[in-house]
């Protein structure tokens, strides 16, 4: 894999990026990790302490949910009773989860992000884009001045230029 490092600058993060031979580049936001483990001094109690891009996973219904896939399996002589029976259970339990924050969840998706305290494991990457329509290896990144663009050069006469993801 290739990789190159914009240092930052005036209100932009230091960001890593790799690119891999399978038209993949990822991006890891250096000050994000900073701040993690920034927060995790606080112990258990991160969600407390947490800083402003560590959004918790928040359960909710997807349109038509279980009913809708239950419906749509039934057959035409099956009674409508029959499609309820014991499905009051599923939907109390979804109407109570729905809204809810999950932080056990949430607090996995985060350290697979931003927990550095073992060398030895993989940090997930913040953001991962596919240059789609072409399968090449990435050889050399490289950033604009200011950080806005990034251009990854592939094998077989391929490049790419991306632009910086947008702050939230």
């Amino acid at each position: 894999m290739r990789f190159s490092l914009f240092p930052g600058g005036p209100n932009m993060n230091p960001v890593l990026a790799f690119c891999n031979m399978y038209s993949k580049v990822f991006f890891w936001d250096l000050s994000r990790l900073e701040a993690y483990h920034d927060a995790t001094r606080y112990g258990p109690d991160i969600k407390d302490h947490r800083p402003a891009f560590l959004n918790p996973f928040q359960h909710r219904i997807r349109g038509g949910g279980l009913m809708a896939r239950v419906q749509r399996g039934a057959s035409p002589t099956e009674s409508s009773s029959s499609l309820n029976t014991g499905s009051s259970d599923v939907q109390d339990r979804q109407k109570e989860n729905t809204g809810k924050i999950d932080w056990d969840r949430s607090v996995k998706n985060w350290n697979r992000k931003y927990e550095m305290d073992s060398p030895l494991v993989n940090i997930d990457a913040h953001k991962e884009e596919i240059i789609k329509g072409f399968t090449f290896t990435g050889r050399y990144i490289t950033w604009s001045r200011d950080g806005q663009w990034c251009v990854v050069v592939g094998s077989t006469g391929v490049f790419a230029v991306l632009q910086r993801w947008a702050p939230r």
